[in-house]
């Protein structure tokens, strides 16, 4: 990034200052350097010298500093090579006297004699005390107010000014405000140092704030040294506190604190107003003010005994019953028994009678109820038509739209009528909510005129109806109505556009869009294809008020886009910006006139568009809209119901790379495999890639010269890459080359770093290596999979295999696509390299370095038996993780596959192992304490994951600092998906951050926007919880000896935030024994309410997805563990009657939603046993209902099951469910019998897409020429001249008689078949009366009287056409 002129001059300035430092310092060592000399040759200039050695290490380590500040200021100005020619020298030259003076001093001895001189006494200078900080804590405030009073507030020298700017820097938070609220002079420091004693020096408040504290200590569950700890240190400070406060009648106050938790609100906050003198209230207080209270109470209940016979029966209760009475309604017009909108009387008015009905009988215009006003109505609802605060049946233009659903194109009237006096003093119910109109308002006692049109839009008949629209260009997007739309019959389809309009107002939720064509009143053209929005309702009436008629007048000698421009009229449709431009002509004039509005021309006529003088009480309306992408629709999908993907087979792209990984496989004479780059098509397509690569290099070097760790630990990665032969100096250039650059991982002071190569960067054609390159297929093994079989041998170990890519080699003729530039300093020159193993940041590098793995078992496991599937299954990449359950078969196992990776070249580093025979075989720098299951290629840090500690044998989690400042809807997301759990252990904890996330788009929040406050309370509580979860183990070994029953066991459960699974293991040992061991659980949150998924989850659906979930899971598990355990049995547990009736009941007879899911249950789980659990025992609803990080540890029944799962199967509790039949459940499909009656359509004509006749003869004319110049059989073929002239009139009038032929056929298909057989007799007499006969042009004409008259043969025999064509009426 260039710099600027103002950081250019900053930067010179900088540089200057630190040539002139380093200069002194230089200038220092050179005269010392000097003293040195004479001092080798004379000894009496000791004493000059001696002072002066003191500052040597001093002046080097200056020259030093200022040395790599004006390098930096040089990088940074582009001026590097000045650095190099000038200013190194002298650096150069000041280390080679410094070590000069050293040698020589060493040399006569000066550094070895430490002169004794006398004892002197000496002021040690002790370290600085800091002043103390008070943030408002109140349980801090007596620790800040002591020390600060007697380092600054007692201290005299101190003047009080200064005094004051002490206590402003040393406080922060609420205490900040009670200071910085009084102005900074120094008349006001004692003011505001009572401010802060009356406000935080209250016994009151710090004998609570220390009595909260105590209670709030959480129990101690298990020993331990920390937590007792906490217990002592927590209990001794607070203890401490209160006997300083010094309480004269603590155990009346410590009555007081217990009672005075269990008051309620109002009677706490009376007692307070009572008592607010008192400095610590007591128990006795507390008492007397309840009885006085208790007898104020008495006496208001006496005083209101006449008022007992009403009685409120209301009961702040929760019943989960329901039932099939409702109260009965009362008809507030007639007083009948059904609702007003019901009432016979009020349909049958038309929507002015209503209105009175409504106002004089006192009902609610929105709902029609008489128990509140319209102003205080809580209903949601609004009109149908116009989206208004109004009921739909008091809409008052409901008549005029049922004249208008029957659509015309006969006329384009449009009404005219006007208000009338009589019709000023009835109450409307006008479009415009309390006079206030769509977006904007504003007040003004002129009119302004916005332009409208009529036009023309093809209905679904296909017949053009009149529209009026808006004409706005401050809309981006066009508009138009429900109620347009539903008159136009024209089919609608999903929008998630979000609209919003002036001042970012947002427009209430689109209707969808359609698709439609729009024309002129008056002319066929222009045809103007438009995608317009739907919404409710657009506008009032355009205009507001009836104009005055000069403006008619004045032009009524134009072709008005709107004739009725000057009457108030509906809009059903917005003209936007995006159609705009396509109504205007090559040139558009204007015409003004004073005191009159502007007449615009455009290709749908002249626009009246300005100022008029009518008066008008209503506010002008602006109509702003732009359009906004629902970003929430984007993540919408992360809630909807996932349902499982079935594997899919190989696709032919992964069988070819899998063929060219058989064919082109090698090994060489050591063992080492060597491969050939998966090319899917030609390498030659590549582009020059040399300048990018080298750009990308310098901008790469810039960057490591300003971090010199990170440079340093690059150096080394390349030196280590380049010694062991994994990339070597090219000697001719090469094909592609590949960027670099470093992925740093760093977990506080430690780092990571890794060199990744980009092998997706573009070459100059626009082509990338890895655009070239087969990815193949995944044959990663799940870690999950991994873990799971991982717990069955008593004795595991992990290794690393050390660089597994780079002990693959690649082709030598591959090689020169996988040239990089490296060189290790500025100073040497950029040399050009090649990568001879596989590299990591090719597409193909991960397929081809497991294929590797397979391959060599393949090859050499017959030699080596014990190893079995070790590379092939129970590898994660490069982790080996395996065991055995004797330390014998352990030890076998680890000779054997190290002996066999030694075969192919590989290397296994970072053993790992709970056996200590096996780690005493390895060396320590091989070992390694933990391994960390975290993803692999993950440059981030987990905020949370999963370890194996192997002295313990446990699974345990490692936490890291999320606490932030930053609490949005981006920084929540972003933390959520750094909590990583492949066992599933902690589903509770992660289950509640979902639903968490939720709540922030259910809230409507953007990314960036804060969350609000009870949002943040609840984020920060499990964000500080979250370190609890590093206390949790898990026993990583499951015992397989000696058993005599295995089961697989689930439990399913689901609320209305989501559905979960749990499974456990449940072993029967031959002594007994009945072991539990947990084995995992998932989790899915149900879709959001505000979702447009078609289908609603109600509970009993979510139930089922829990069972179906459950389901997944135990396949999943089943499969994992063969091999390892056989599995006696599977059972699964619900505590929903009505899925366990679904399972129990045929599946065809249920809803498809049900029905698939109960069939996925039984395909996969077939012989599995569904049974009932309650609720208190179901597991599931841990994980079901989400969990705070300190509530999970403490659930037993999530982490041992259900306590009569350790009973025998005889004794397991038995429940009373009893199916319930399927008529009666959910869901339920009532079968019925369908009759399908097929009805042939009806053959249409296919010119009927015309809009004229002219049209269709001249483009079938155009048809005609095509087809008969096509039939020539010149070769080569020339086209004549005359194909392109004008159609001429001749052309035109031959094509009618194919065209009427076929119109005939098609509407006269028997009569054509009659007349072609001379003696069938005609039918019906209808048409027989009309003689019709087939000419020679075989077409069907009448014939009868008119055969001997003196007129042409066309009107002697009429040509015979049906009704029902559209050619007569184009005629």
């Amino acid at each position: 990034m260039s710099l600027t002129t103002g950081d250019r001059e900053r930067l010179e300035r900088l540089l200057k200052r630190n040539i002139y430092k380093r200069d002194q310092a230089v200038e220092q060592i050179s005269i010392l350097m000097g003293v040195v000399n004479s001092t080798k040759s004379e000894q009496s200039d000791i004493a000059i010298l001696q002072p002066r050695l003191d500052d040597l290490e001093m002046l080097i380590t200056d020259v030093r500093l200022y040395q790599d500040s004006i390098l930096d200021g040089f990088i940074e100005l582009d001026r590097d090579s000045e650095f190099i020619t000038t200013h190194h020298p002298i650096g150069k030259l000041a280390l080679e006297q410094y070590y000069t003076i050293k040698s020589i001093c060493n040399e006569i001895g000066l550094t070895k004699q430490n002169p004794v001189s006398p004892p002197t006494t000496r002021n040690i200078k002790l370290p600085r005390i800091e002043l103390p900080s008070f943030d408002g804590n109140i349980l801090h405030w007596r620790a800040f107010r002591d020390t600060f009073v007697s380092l600054v507030h007692d201290n005299d020298q101190v003047p009080p000014i200064q005094k004051f700017h002490h206590l402003l820097s040393a406080v922060s938070g609420s205490a900040a405000a009670t200071v910085k609220s009084v102005p900074l002079i120094e008349a006001n420091y004692p003011i505001v140092w009572q401010n802060l004693n009356d406000r935080f020096d209250n016994k009151r408040v710090l004998l609570g704030a220390h009595m909260d504290t105590l209670f709030r200590v959480s129990p101690i569950k298990t020993e331990s040294l920390v937590e007792l700890n906490n217990f002592l240190t927590t209990f001794q400070e607070n203890i401490a506190a209160i006997n300083a406060l010094e309480v004269d009648d603590f155990p009346g106050f410590f009555l007081f604190y217990l009672a005075a938790r269990i008051l309620d609100p109002v009677t706490r906050q009376a007692f307070e107003f009572e008592y607010h003198a008192a400095e610590v209230p007591t128990f006795d207080m507390l008492a007397d003010f309840v009885r006085i209270r208790c007898q104020m109470l008495q006496n208001s209940s006496s005083a209101s005994r006449p008022n007992d016979g009403y009685k409120n029966n209301f009961k702040s209760k929760v019943s989960l019953t329901t039932s099939s009475t409702s109260p009965t309604v009362l008809c507030g017009i007639c007083k009948g028994k059904h609702a007003a909108y019901q009432c016979p009387k009020f349909i049958q008015q038309n929507a002015k009678q209503r209105f009175r009905l409504v106002k004089s009988n006192r009902l609610c215009t929105n709902c029609l109820s008489t128990s509140h006003k319209t102003s205080d109505c809580e209903s949601t609802y609004t009109c149908r038509h116009c989206a208004l605060k109004h009921h739909s049946l008091l809409h008052l233009d409901t008549a005029q739209a049922r004249k208008n659903s029957c659509p015309t194109n006969k006329s384009t009237k449009v009404n005219q009528s006007t208000p009338t006096p009589t019709d000023t003093s009835v109450p409307t119910v006008s479009n415009m909510t309390d006079g206030v109109p769509f977006v904007g308002t504003s007040s003004s006692k002129t009119n302004v005129v916005l332009g409208t049109a009529v036009i023309r839009i093809r209905n679904n008949c296909g017949q053009l109806s009149p529209v009026r629209v808006l004409i706005d260009t401050g809309s981006q997007i066009s508009v138009i109505t429900t109620a347009c739309v539903s008159r136009l019959g024209i089919k609608r389809r999903h929008c998630n556009t979000a609209v919003t309009g002036l001042s970012q107002t947002s427009v209430s939720t689109t209707k969808g869009s359609t698709n439609c064509t729009l024309l002129p009143r008056h002319s066929t053209s222009p045809e103007i294809y438009c995608e317009p929005v739907i919404l409710s309702r657009i506008t009032g009436p355009m205009p507001n008020v009836l104009l005055p008629s000069n403006i008619r007048t004045t032009y009524s000698h134009l072709t008005l886009a709107d004739p009725h421009f000057d009457v108030p009229g509906h809009i059903d449709f917005l003209l936007g910006a995006d159609i705009y431009p396509y109504i205007l002509g090559q040139s558009c004039q204007v015409l003004h006139t004073s005191n009159c509005p502007s007449a615009f021309e455009t290709r749908l006529g002249w626009i009246i568009v300005g100022q008029s003088s009518a008066d008008s009480r209503t506010p002008p309306v602006s109509l702003l809209l732009t359009p906004e992408p629902s970003i929430d629709h984007l993540i919408q999908q992360f809630w909807a119901v996932e349902e499982p993907v079935p594997t899919n087979s190989t696709f032919t792209t992964d069988q070819q790379c899998e063929d060219h990984f058989i064919r082109t496989t090698t090994r060489d004479s050591t063992g080492r495999y060597s491969l050939a780059l998966p090319f899917s098509m030609d390498p030659s397509c590549l582009g020059d890639s040399r300048d990018m690569a080298i750009s990308r290099f310098y901008n790469l070097e810039r960057k490591l010269l300003k971090d010199p760790q990170v440079y340093e630990h690059y150096r080394l990665f390349m030196l280590e890459y380049e010694n062991l032969g994994h990339m070597k100096m090219s000697s001719k250039p090469g094909k592609y080359y590949v960027p670099h650059h470093a992925v740093v991982k760093r977990d506080g002071p430690k780092m990571k770093l890794r060199v990744v190569f980009d092998a997706s960067a573009k070459s100059s054609s626009g082509k990338s290596l890895n655009d070239l390159l087969h990815v193949g297929p995944k044959l990663q093994t799940d870690i999950t999979e991994l873990l799971h079989r991982s717990r069955f041998n008593q004795y595991i170990f992990t290794a690393d295999i050390c660089k597994m890519y780079r002990q693959i080699r690649i082709h030598t003729e591959d090689c020169q696509y996988q040239h990089i530039f490296w060189r290790a300093t500025p100073q040497e020159p950029l040399r050009d390299y090649e990568l001879t193993t596989i590299t990591y940041g090719l597409t193909s590098s991960p397929f081809q370095a497991i294929r590797v793995l397979h391959e060599l078992e393949q090859n050499d496991g017959h030699l080596y038996p014990t190893t079995g599937n070790v590379l092939s299954t129970q590898t994660y990449v490069d982790d080996i993780l395996t065991g055995r359950n004797s330390v014998k078969d352990l030890l076998e196992l680890q000779d054997e596959i190290t002996e066999m990776l030694g075969r192919g070249g590989f290397e296994l580093k970072k053993w790992s192992s709970n056996c200590k025979e096996l780690l005493s075989k390895v060396p320590n720098e091989d070992q390694a304490n933990s391994l960390s299951f975290d993803p692999k290629d993950d440059a981030g840090v987990r905020i949370l994951g999963l370890h194996w500690n192997p002295a313990a044998d446990t699974f345990t989690y490692h936490t890291s600092s999320i606490i932030s400042n930053i609490h949005t809807k981006r920084s929540v997301l972003s933390t959520i998906a750094k909590l990583y759990d492949p066992l599933g252990a902690l589903a509770p904890i992660i289950f509640w951050a979902k639903c968490f996330m939720q709540l922030l788009w259910q809230a409507g929040l953007q990314w960036d926007e804060p969350l609000p406050s009870h949002l943040i309370d609840l984020w920060k509580q499990y964000e500080s919880e979250l370190h609890m979860v590093s206390g949790i183990k898990i026993c990583r070994h499951i015992p397989t000896e000696k058993l005599t029953s295995v089961q697989l066991i689930g439990f399913s459960d689901a609320s209305e935030k989501g559905y979960a699974a749990v499974v456990y293991l449940r072993t029967i040992h031959q002594d007994g024994r009945v072991l539990i061991h947990f084995i995992t659980a998932k989790s899915k949150v149900s879709p959001s309410k505000t979702s447009n998924t078609k289908t609603t989850l109600t509970i009993p659906r979510l139930e089922l997805c829990g069972a179906l979930l459950l389901a997944q899971v135990l396949h999943r598990l089943t499969n994992t563990f063969k091999g390892n355990i056989v599995i006696s049995e599977t059972l699964a547990w619900t505590d929903s009657s009505i899925v366990l009736s679904w399972l129990t009941s045929p599946q065809s007879s249920f809803k498809i939603f049900v029905t698939n899911r109960l069939a996925k249950i039984a395909e996969i789980l077939p012989t599995c046993q569904w049974r009932h659990v309650v609720s208190e025992s179901n597991p599931a609803d841990c994980v079901s209902r989400g969990l705070f990080p300190s509530q999970v540890h403490d659930q037993h029944l999530y982490w041992q099951g259900p306590p009569f799962l350790k009973l025998p199967d005889s004794e397991w509790p038995i429940t009373s469910f009893k199916p319930i039949q399927p008529s009666h459940l959910p869901d339920y499909s009532d079968p019925t019998n369908a009759c399908l009656m097929v009805v042939p359509e009806k053959e249409v004509e296919w010119f009927t897409r015309f809009s004229s006749l002219k049209r269709m003869q001249r483009v079938t004319a155009i048809m005609y020429r095509f087809i008969r110049h096509t039939r020539t059989n010149r070769v080569p073929y020339v086209a004549p001249k005359y194909i392109y002239d004008p159609i001429s009139d001749e052309e035109i009038s031959n094509v009618m008689l194919p065209i009427i032929r076929m119109t005939q056929s098609v509407h006269f298909v028997s009569l054509l078949r009659i007349l072609q057989v001379p003696t069938t007799k005609i039918v019906p007499r209808s048409i027989a009366q009309l003689a019709p006969f087939i000419d020679k042009n075989n077409i069907i004409r009448v014939g009868g009287r008119l055969r001997n008259a003196l007129v042409s043969p066309e009107t002697k025999n009429p040509i015979l056409l049906p009704k029902s064509t559209i050619l007569p009426l184009d005629k």
